[in-house]
């Protein structure tokens, strides 16, 4: 019934959401098979439920009022929630062992503080270009008439659309980094951004749209991947705090993308010089992906997967 309250709340959901990213995606990549490609469906839902949050949310606001746009989704968790643990207490949802995806040896110190410092780098990199162009999107159709047939609709419809193909991106992008290098995934999925990305600086229209989804699609498609060099150089123990300081970067440092969107278009009156900046991050990204080891290149003998404090290795699954 007040500002107030209204923040405390949105922080406490923000304070409880944000749990499931650090210690999901560790847990998802420790008991997963084939990481890339439950990393890729896993984002898949994600990008759904991105896409249509807007549209649940007004429907609910339209039926029963605003409070009813937390209460419900909120609900939903809580239910959520307690089949989980259902499932957990059952046996039907495993707790694993962790396992390291490298053909070689374990990475010495010095590599894994190398990679920590360039993965800082590209998530920064990736954070920023994806939220720039989540917030950004709905005004740059707009003033460059890429919506469905003009007006607010055209635009969020638009949007939408481009949201929901994304979630293709991040499922392609983890079934190739099964297949086969993260790495050269990662890298790849940098390089492809950096002309994409020049190319919707200068694009007017109904061509814009399908560049800028492309644009987004190579963006994704390098998160499965990320996900994946994060956990082969971060010891078994480590991996939760890992994916945490991960979205630290990814989405609280890229938070400036917000203000950042807002300048731009206000000093200059359109975004051409925010695709540029953007370009210019995504061709830093690249540079830093291409200074990564290789965790599937690590010359050596191989080693055992570690299991993770208070968990047992699951026997019945044959590691890849």
């Amino acid at each position: 019934s007040s500002p107030l309250g209204l923040a405390c709340g949105l922080g406490a959901i923000g304070l409880f959401a944000s749990i499931y990213h650090p210690v999901g995606t560790a847990w998802l990549i420790r008991t997963a098979v084939k990481q890339g490609k439950a990393l890729g469906i896993n984002g898949v839902f994600g990008s759904v439920g991105f896409a249509s949050a807007s549209l649940i949310a007004g429907l609910l606001v339209e039926i029963s009022g605003w409070r009813a746009a937390f209460i419900v989704p909120g609900a939903v968790a809580v239910a959520t929630g307690l089949v989980f643990l259902v499932f957990l207490h059952q046996g039907r949802i495993e707790n694993g062992g962790h396992r390291v995806k490298s053909a070689g040896r374990a990475p010495t110190r010095q590599e894994v503080v190398r990679v920590f410092w360039l993965l800082s780098v590209t998530m920064i990199a990736t954070g920023l270009i994806f939220q720039s162009m989540t917030i950004g999107l709905p005004k740059i159709f707009e003033t460059r008439g890429a919506g469905f047939g003009g007006g607010i609709a055209g635009v969020a419809g638009m949007v939408t659309l481009v949201s929901l193909i994304a979630g293709a991106g991040q499922l392609a992008g983890g079934l190739l980094s099964d297949r086969g290098s993260m790495k050269a995934v990662y890298v790849w999925a940098f390089v492809a951004q950096i002309p994409l990305l020049a190319v919707s600086a200068l694009v007017f229209g109904p061509l814009l749209a399908p560049v800028i989804a492309v644009a987004v699609i190579a963006n994704v498609a390098a998160l499965p991947s990320e996900s994946g060099l994060l956990a082969a150089f971060t010891p078994g123990r480590w991996q939760a705090t890992a994916f945490g300081a991960k979205f630290v970067f990814s989405i609280g440092v890229s938070g400036l993308a917000v203000p950042l969107v807002g300048a731009i278009f206000e000093f200059t009156g359109g975004f051409g010089w925010l695709f540029a900046l953007l370009t210019g991050a995504a061709a830093v990204a690249a540079l830093a992906a291409i200074a990564l080891p290789d965790p599937q290149r690590l010359p050596g003998p191989a080693v055992a997967p570690a299991a993770a404090p208070g968990l047992e290795p699951t026997a019945s699954r044959p590691a890849e």
